[in-house]
């Protein structure tokens, strides 16, 4: 096995900030002893003077532009569930390290991706695209590959007999253990791990407990470090706070792209797609406010389902400045087997769809209205219009003309035979009796007639009234 450890060194600060460019002095505070001091801030924040463990007032006082969030160890673990719902692409096997790390097992997802490093760049790159800074590395132990993430270390190592001598060369400083732990090794003179390799069990034993000794044979292998695979719901809901309240639509699109780059991962571990989105729009002053958008297409794409948005947000009127994008996505649908023309192009076979989908995200839903079959056997009720988004695929077995006259005319006969344009050479009859239980019912015997030119109507003979022929519709 081979496990990718993906740490977020990051993740609460670029939970507010990844809703816009990286063009502010941004910082996140927690409270320690009364006081409230800074504990990650950006490299913007970093350029101006700011440092971690400086109060939040001096902090101001080095860049007066300085955003400042309270930590929200919740809000972070929720971040860290829907970075492991991204993932969840990549392999089955995927566990959680809370706060800010997840596990996942490559060694099965290597041939498909056809390298390890091509496998990590990849991650690297759709990670990055949705806002958040990611530090990596392989090992053949989950922990190992931790310690070599968080140190700075992104190597590879692919065989367990490389991971002692690798591990060996990290400063005791550097590690992400307890403080306590690293006060004791420099007093005894140990600077690396591998010094720490070679000491006895027993003194480490009595200096250090059972656990520093446990961690330790996880660390290279020789002890079992079983973990709890994450499982992801087949649901999508995730939030974005906003940098700052705003009505500007560029600045909802920005922050919206992340979300929907965020369901496209999930989509794909879930081989779904879906056709309804609803876009939750949170304001501090205003009721929430919802944009539901669906598609006559199961769609998976982020930019498919932007630009519909794109064409909603700019003629939505919001009812106050927004601080917060919901999206959510409660149903997700396989997608069955397609079966198209092997020489038609991939643009032409959802142009129609496509063209539906942009024109009801920018007027409304209520602007599309199809015709629908209706049961009732009388031509001139057995189909209505009605606003829907649904493709209603239903057959009618008999022959109908497209053009239905909105009043029955009358045509003239001669020896019997009805006339237009000619004399008509009929089919067989089709009988339709109906309508006797709202009082409009009738009794006609129709017929496909042609004339000498190849024109074809539809026509019947009421049965109710002395025989008289009707041209009913014309067929194209």
């Amino acid at each position: 096995m081979i496990w990718l450890a993906l740490h977020f060194p990051h993740l609460a600060l670029e939970g507010f900030t990844r809703a816009q460019p990286n063009r502010i002095a941004a910082a996140i505070h927690e409270t320690r002893k009364g006081r409230q001091v800074i504990v990650d801030c950006n490299r913007l924040a970093q350029q101006a003077g700011v440092r971690r463990d400086h109060s939040v007032a001096t902090a101001l006082a080095m860049c007066a532009d300085l955003q400042t969030w309270a930590y929200d160890a919740a809000r972070e673990q929720k971040q860290l569930q829907a970075l492991a719902d991204f993932c969840y692409r990549y392999s089955s096997q995927l566990s959680l390290e809370l706060p800010a790390t997840l596990f996942i097992e490559v060694a099965g997802s290597e041939r498909l991706f056809h390298s390890l490093p091509a496998l990590r760049n990849t991650i690297h790159h759709e990670i990055h695209e949705l806002g958040y800074s990611v530090t990596s590395a392989m090992a053949p132990t989950p922990l190992a590959a931790l310690w070599l993430a968080m140190t700075g270390n992104p190597v590879i190592l692919e065989q367990r007999r490389f991971v002692v001598p690798v591990l060996g060369k990290l400063s005791v400083q550097q590690l992400p253990v307890a403080e306590s732990h690293k006060q004791k090794l420099a007093r005894l003179g140990i600077r690396t791990l591998a010094e720490c390799f070679v000491l006895p069990r027993d003194g480490m034993l009595r200096r250090f407990g059972k656990s520093w000794l446990e961690q330790l044979d996880r660390l290279r292998g020789l002890a079992p470090d079983p973990r709890k695979m994450y499982r992801p719901a087949a649901r999508f809901c995730s939030e974005l706070e906003l940098p700052a309240e705003t009505v500007d639509v560029q600045a909802l699109l920005f922050g919206l792209r992340r979300l929907l780059l965020e369901l496209q991962g999930v989509l794909t571990a879930h081989d779904a797609m879906v056709q309804q989105l609803v876009l939750i729009l949170v304001s501090e002053d205003a009721p929430k406010q919802s944009v539901e958008l669906s598609s006559l297409r199961m769609v998976r794409q982020a930019d498919q389902w932007l630009a519909l948005f794109r064409e909603r947000l700019e003629r939505v009127n919001l009812a106050a400045p927004v601080r917060e994008l919901i999206l959510q996505a409660d149903s997700f649908l396989q997608q069955g087997a397609m079966t198209t023309d092997m020489f038609a192009e991939s643009s032409s076979v959802d142009a129609w769809p496509r063209f539906v989908d942009r024109l009801v995200a920018r007027l409304g839903a209520d602007v599309m209205h199809r015709l629908h079959c209706v049961a009732d056997h009388r031509p001139e009720h057995a189909c209505a219009s009605q606003a829907t988004r649904r493709l209603d695929n239903t057959a009618v077995s008999a022959a109908r003309p497209l053009w239905l006259l909105l009043s029955p005319l009358p045509l003239t006969t001669h020896d019997g035979v009805p006339q237009f344009h000619g004399r008509l050479l009929l089919s067989a009859a089709e009988r339709i009796e109906s309508g006797w239980w709202d009082g409009n019912d009738v009794a006609r015997d129709y017929h496909v007639g042609c004339n000498h030119d190849g024109e074809c109507y539809w026509l019947y003979r009421d049965l109710r009234s002395d025989n008289q022929w009707y041209l009913h519709g014309i067929f194209g």
